[in-house]
């Protein structure tokens, strides 16, 4: 059978190649098995599994790279420019307009010169808040809880070395015990 053939027969030649074209893609997305009842199932190969992940990929860094473009910089405008005041209970400013650094900036300032007791918790933040004692400012109780945790973690260190050490010199000597009375030990009969 050639193209003439084809053509007297009502298919063209565009037709053919889009036939030809679209069984091409189908065989290169699609497979066809066989489960062992002899059924045959339809799955997606994974030459089309490929594709789909790199365009995936492609859609994602695109996005990114938008949104580094665009939308980061506005946010980080945004936070710059916001002007934050506390307010009270019914939405009234009671307290002077921050930017967000300077509104940063100050809750971490209270927050390190808060009270709180010898494990670094608030009265606020304590769930026995009539058992709790003030032991100072939480930079100065994080701080000595820092510096005891080093301390402690170099002595069990040490410890550990100097018992490693102990250990060998008591079994040489034991062995050397052990060897001077076998040598003087005679057995007679």
């Amino acid at each position: 059978m050639n193209i003439d053939t084809l053509e007297l027969l009502g298919i063209s030649k565009e037709i053919l190649i889009s036939k030809v074209v679209d069984n091409c893609v189908e065989a290169l997305l699609y497979g066809n098995d066989f489960d062992e009842d002899g059924t045959e199932t339809r799955y997606v190969s994974k030459f089309k599994l490929e594709i789909e992940k790199k365009i995936q990929k492609i859609v994602d860094d695109k996005i990114t790279e938008i949104a580094n473009v665009y939308i980061v910089p506005k946010i980080g405008e945004m936070v710059e420019s916001a002007n934050l005041q506390i307010t009270n209970g019914f939405g009234e400013p009671i307290g002077p307009r921050k930017t967000f650094i300077e509104y940063i900036a100050d809750r971490a300032s209270n927050y390190m010169s808060e009270k709180v007791n010898c494990n670094g918790i608030s009265k606020a933040e304590s769930d026995r808040p009539y058992d709790w004692r003030e032991s100072g400012p939480r930079i100065t109780v994080l701080m000595q809880m820092y510096i005891k945790e080093v301390l402690e973690q170099t002595a069990r260190n040490s410890m550990k070395d100097v018992n490693s050490i102990m250990v060998k010199a008591i079994r040489q000597s034991a062995i050397d015990a052990v060897s001077a009375v076998a040598k003087d030990f005679k057995i007679s009969i």
